[in-house]
Formats: structure tokens, sequence, C-alpha cells
């Protein structure tokens, strides 16, 4: 019959018919059997429901306290019955409140009800008390967090307005630490200068509190250069020291956090919980005291496990979870240990009790999916955090695991996407730069100049100027701008780490390339090439030769650069490639004595030859010296020689101009004419009608070697050929007996 009235009682609750509830709990009262317990405190409970609904005020607590001392004679009260009960009458009664953390001392849910009720009655300090105890239970509730930060700053405006009134010290060190946990970097400075001024701190809480500034300001290394020399000093504050540990494990280096954490030892607790007698009510330090020692312990163990010390970071965890046992993020911490050792089973036990215990889901859900990409399951991986996407954003680490995933599956412009995400959500330098360099080395894969350009750019600000990885980097941009035709934006980069470091040989046969095509203009390279000393005590060193060579080429000194290339390659350094070098400096400088000495030097290592370019040079070069027949035989070569090798060239029409200025000094006019025409489009320069009468008579007349012959010089003079003087003369003497000849024509 008990269960039958209970349940009569609960449809009428549901129907929102209160009296009906009653009598059947009355009737209930009567049919409880005696010792039974279950029934007493089903009884209770339903009574509280109904108490919740009926019941306001004084009449409230007085009705739930005798449903509450019949729980507890069960041994079954619990935080969550006051809980229910408030949330039923939809009533914030502090006497029940605090009834309830009697019972339970820790519970969440009533510690966050007294926060509400201190910060309906505008009590904003008690306030921000309970709800910080509420969020060592709860790090991750959103809404306390931000009830939290409301207090913060209603508190802020209350004691800032004491200002006018007075400076007090209280009023002081109360507000230290609202600034720094409203992350308000400016008015804490102000605020450290005037409590400095006035004495009221020391020197290491002086130095402390200004690399908090630095490090709200995103100058971590400041901030931990002077918590660095705190630690050695061991006078660094248990909050620094866990700033400063969770820094370097964010940042790549567990060992240096594992040395903070293990500096400490927790030998400054009592002064740190002594100190806080101005900030944190009393009853609230040894919580405080105790969230240090877990987050202290979560960073340790976080730090072995980076460091592969699996056995010492379960360890601590086993410990913590004696005393912390629904403490979710240390099963998270044991989860990875867990997958780290292919423990597949232990994993997902892990995952449950986090789960139980109230884990964070995109904490937990990022966990799983970096479990299943370490065992290589990279779409299981993608699977989970595509889940999570569709109704939330991932972490920046969550992201980063996707997107790892995406390149290993082969999917890379999902994975550069995802990358790109993570790197504006990650707030440690150490993180952007794994992701960027991530993102850069599928862009080298994919052959994407451009992205591999932008990415370069954006990793560069993370390194300071002249270090190392600064230097490479920047190499590795120029070599993309070179690659990516962007010559000048190479030009400038290389030359500005060129004034800070000589460049080593490829990046500076880079910069001679491109100062060779005229992209260096404007630019002073200062440079020196190897000294006469070192040359003369190991004058076979091709190396210094070839260095030389490079440096003379920057600073145009072509001579010099051509004698060192072809000492670099006497000595056997890429012979071929380097009297190639040599004999093009030579024939910018004319100098063609040796273009000819430097070209056999070249056929010599290299009989086979097969490039146009040097083999005109060597003719051209014997056309200077006057050798036409020379000349002609070599060009005949050229042209029957490459004719299929460069098909996109007329190579005719590249040597003609030589060839026919060959021909014509050896008198063979039609030849010459031949060849000179092919690359003038036959007297462009003429007027048409003179053109058009001067062949007409050249036509009729039986003696036409005259007009030949000024046709000839008259091309010539077009494509700046320099005329001898007895060329010019009889030029002008044609010219005028041909113009004579055209008078009397007409």
């Amino acid at each position: 019959m008990f269960n039958n009235y209970i349940a009569l009682a609960y449809k009428a609750f549901e129907k929102s018919d209160f009296g009906a509830m009653r009598h059947a709990l009355e009737d209930a009262e009567n049919h409880i059997q005696e010792q039974d317990a279950s029934h007493e405190v089903l009884l209770s409970r339903a009574w509280l429901k109904w108490i919740g609904k009926q019941c306001k005020g004084q009449e409230l607590v007085d009705s739930s306290r005798i449903q509450f001392d019949r729980l507890l004679t069960h041994d079954a009260l619990e935080g969550d019955d006051f809980l229910f009960l408030i949330s039923e009458a939809c009533e914030v009664s502090l006497e029940l409140i605090d009834q309830g953390l009697q019972y339970a001392p820790d519970h969440v849910g009533l510690t966050k009800c007294l926060g509400d009720f201190y910060l309906q009655n505008q009590d904003y300090t008690n306030a921000i008390s309970y709800y910080q105890k509420a969020l060592l239970g709860i790090p991750d509730d959103t809404l306390t967090i931000l009830k939290l930060q409301k207090c913060r700053y209603n508190r802020i405006q209350e004691l800032e307005s004491l200002f006018s009134e007075e400076e007090s010290e209280a009023v002081f060190f109360e507000l230290l630490p609202l600034y720094k946990q409203t992350h308000q970097p400016d008015k804490l400075s102000k605020l450290i200068t005037e409590m400095e001024s006035h004495a009221w701190l020391s020197d290491y809480e002086v130095s402390d509190l200004w690399a908090i500034c630095n490090l709200q300001q995103n100058r971590t290394e400041q901030a931990v250069k002077t918590w660095e020399i705190q630690t050695k000093q061991k006078s660094i504050n248990q909050e620094s020291a866990l700033t400063l540990a969770k820094i370097y494990v964010h940042s790549g280096n567990p060992k240096k956090a594992l040395k903070v954490l293990s500096s400490i030892e927790w030998e400054f607790g009592q002064a740190q919980v002594k100190s806080m007698d101005k900030i944190v009510p009393l009853d609230l330090q040894a919580v405080v005291h105790q969230a240090f020692t877990l987050s202290a312990g979560i960073l340790r163990a976080s730090a072995l496990i980076k460091t592969k010390s699996m056995g010492e970071a379960n360890a601590i965890l086993d410990d913590l979870l004696k005393t912390f046992p629904k403490e979710p993020r240390l099963w998270l911490l044991k989860a990875e240990i867990q997958s780290e050792v292919q423990n597949h089973e232990a994993v997902f036990h892990c995952f449950s009790q986090s789960k139980l215990h109230g884990a964070n889901p995109l904490q937990l859900e990022e966990t799983k999916a970096l479990h299943f990409f370490r065992t290589h399951d990279f779409q299981k991986a993608v699977d989970v955090l595509e889940n999570i996407r569709k109704s939330s954003q991932p972490s920046a680490q969550g992201n980063y695991i996707l997107g790892s995933a995406y390149e290993q599956l082969g999917e890379k412009e999902k994975a550069a996407m995802t990358l790109n995400s993570c790197v504006r959500q990650f707030v440690t330098t150490e993180d952007r730069l794994q992701a960027l360099h991530s993102l850069l080395l599928i862009y080298l894969d994919m052959k994407s100049l451009d992205e591999v350009i932008r990415t370069l750019r954006a990793i560069l600000p993370h390194f300071q100027d002249g270090s190392e990885n600064h230097r490479k980097f920047s190499l590795m941009l120029a070599e993309n701008y070179y690659q990516n035709k962007e010559a000048s934006k190479a030009v400038e980069l290389l030359v500005s780490l060129h004034r800070k470091e000589s460049l080593s040989r490829p990046y500076l046969s880079y910069l001679e390339m491109l100062f060779a095509h005229d992209f260096g203009k404007g630019f002073d390279v200062t440079m020196e090439p190897a000294s006469e000393n070192s040359l003369i005590a190991d004058p076979t060193d091709a190396y210094k030769h070839f260095h030389n060579g490079m440096v003379y080429s920057l600073l145009e000194h072509n001579m010099e650069a051509s004698k060192s290339y072809e000492l670099a390659a006497d000595g056997g350094v890429f012979a071929e490639s380097y009297y190639k070098e040599a004999l093009h400096k030579a024939y910018l400088e004319s100098s063609f004595d040796d273009c000819i000495r430097i070209y056999k030097k070249l056929k010599s290592v290299s009989p086979a030859l097969f490039e146009d370019h040097y083999d005109a040079i060597y003719a051209y070069a014997i056309f200077m010296k006057g050798d036409y027949e020379q000349v002609i035989q070599e060009y005949d070569h050229l042209l029957y020689t490459y004719p299929k090798l460069f098909s996109g060239k007329d190579l005719v029409k590249i040597w003609s101009n030589t060839l026919g200025i060959a021909y014509f000094k050896l008198g063979q006019f039609e030849n010459a004419k031949r060849y000179i025409g092919m690359n003038l489009s036959r007297m462009e320069s003429l007027e048409e009608e003179s053109m058009i009468r001067l062949k007409d008579i050249a036509a009729t007349r039986a003696d036409d070697k005259k007009t030949e012959y000024y046709l000839l010089l008259d091309i010539l003079q077009t494509w700046d050929y320099r005329m001898t003087d007895q060329e010019k003369l009889d030029y002008n003497r044609i010219k005028a007996e041909l113009q004579a000849s055209l008078f009397y024509a007409s």
C-alpha cells in the first residue's frame, strides 16, 4: 500500500494538485513498515517536493528541518537534498544553505547558491569567495565564472569610489588581486607604483607583481626571467611558481617545470596562506591551499607525461585520487598515460570515470581524439573532432590534432585549413610555432609557394632577429621568394642577412645570380673576399677562390670574378660549372683573349658540351679578334648543331648579324645581305619610297655592286655597326651617286 500512496502523491504533484498530494503522503505515513529505512527516505524526499511548492520563509525552514532530521537518522541526508528543496521553492534561504553546508561543507551546488545569495544582496566580497570555492570543484562552469567576474568588476567599482575619500592600505590590498584576476595590467601597474611609494610591499612582492603585469601584456619572457630569479633565491610564491611551471609545460620545457615545482615543495605554503588574510576569508584558506596542491599535482603529472616518465606520473595521480577521487582532470591524465602504453581497456575506463565525475565534455572528447591519433586510428580521431564541430568550436589543441589527422589521411587542404584555425587560437608562442611549422611542411609538400611564403613570414616574428632560427627561416623565405619570381624581395632579404653575417655558398650564389640579372640595383653590399694571405698560404684552396668569385661578382668586379672562378675550376671544384662562370664574366668585360682561352679549358673538361651560349661567346670572341673565316666556320657549326635543341628560338636570327658582318668583311656581299636582313626585317629604317626606287635602280644597272654595297652599309648603320672611316667615305660617295641617278631617272 505504501508504494501505491507514494505513486498517487507523485501523480498529484505532476498535476499541481498539492492538496491531493498531501493526503496521499499522509496515508503513506500511516503505512510505513516498521524499521524500513528505504520507505522513510523515499517519503521524506516526497515531502520535500511538497514543502518546496507550498511553504515559504520560516515555514519552509521549519517544515523541511523535520524531513532533514529523518534523512539524517538513516544516514541518507545529502547536500543535494538541500539544493533540491531550494530549487523547488525558487527561494534562496540563507538558513537552509547554512544547514546544508553543515552536512556537506564542500557541496558545489550549495556553495554556488551561497554565492548567488550574496550576489543578490550586493555583498560582492562574500559572493566572490563562494564562487571561487565552487569553481575549485567545477573549474569549467561558464555561468559561475561569468558571475564571479561580474562580482569582481562590481567590487572594483566600489573600491575605486573609495579613493576619493582615503587611500587606505586595506583598499589597495583588496584591489590588488581583483586587478590581477580581471586582467587589467594598466590599472595594476599604477596600483603597484602607488603601493611601492608607501612601502606597503616587499621587494620580492613588487618584482612578482611586475612579472604578472608583463605576463598580462604578453611580455612572457620578461615575466619568466623575474620568476626564474625568484626561484633561485627561493622567494617565489606558490601562485607564481604554478604559473611559471604552467608556462614551461605549455612551451615544451617539462623538465624546467618539474624543477620549479620540486624547488618549492610547498615550503612557502604556510606563508602564502597567511599572507592571504587580507584577500580570502579565513574559512576558505584551507580550500585554497588544497586547490594549490591539486593544481601543482596536475602540473607535475602533466610534465612527467611529457618527459615520458609514465610510472612517476601515474604514482602522483594515484596519490591525488585518494584525496580527490571525483576530480575529472586526474582521470583524463590517467587516460593519457594508459593511451601512451596502449592499454585500451584502461583508457576507456578512465574516460568513463572522468565523464561520471563531470568532466568538461569538450576536453573529454578531445582526449579521446588524441588517443585515437596516438593509436594511428586517424579516421576515428577526425570523426570525434568533426562531431564536436557540429555543436561547438574545438580548442586550439583539438584543431591541431584534427589538422594533423587530416594530414596523415592525405587530405592536405583540410589539414591546412584546420591548422590555420589553431594558429589563430593558440595563445603561447611555442604552440603557435608548432602549428605554423606543421603548416609549413604541408604547404611545401603541396608546392604552394604563396602559402609557404605567407607561413614563413608568420614564423619569423617569433624569433629574435639575428638568432640562428631567424636566419634559417629567413634564408628559406628568400629562396621561396626567388622561386616565386619575387626577385627584388629575395635580394632585399639576402642583402640584409649578408650584412649581418656572410652568406654561405648556396645563398651567395642566389644573390650573385640575382645581381647578375640587375635585381640588385640600389643595394650596397659590403663584402670581403678571402684574404691574400690565406690564398698565398694555400693557393690550391679552390673553395676560397670560388667564394671570391661570388664576392667579386656581387661587387661587379667581373674580371676578378672570372679569374677566381677559373682558379676554382682549375682546383677541381665543379670545373665545368665554374669555367662557364669564368667565361661569362670575361665576356661581360669584353676580354676576348680570355674568353678564347677559358673556352678551350671548358671544352677540355666537357668535350661534348651542348650549349649554344658558350659556343656563341667563343665565336663572337673570334669575330672580335678579326679571324672572319674562323668565325664563319664556328657559326656554321652553331647553326647546324643546335637547330632542334632550342625549338622556341630562331637561332639563325640570334647570330645572323655577326655572321653577316663576317661575310661582309670578307667581301661576300650576297651572304652578308642574307644574314643581316634576317634580323632587321630588310631596311625598315629607310623611307619606303626611297627603298623601292633604290631597288629599281639596282635592278636596272649592270654594275650593281655599288647599290649592294650601299644597302649593306645602310643596314649596318641601322644595326649600330661602327663603320670604318673608309666605309663612311664609300657610303657617302655611293649615296650621292644614287641620289643623282634618282634625280635623272625622275
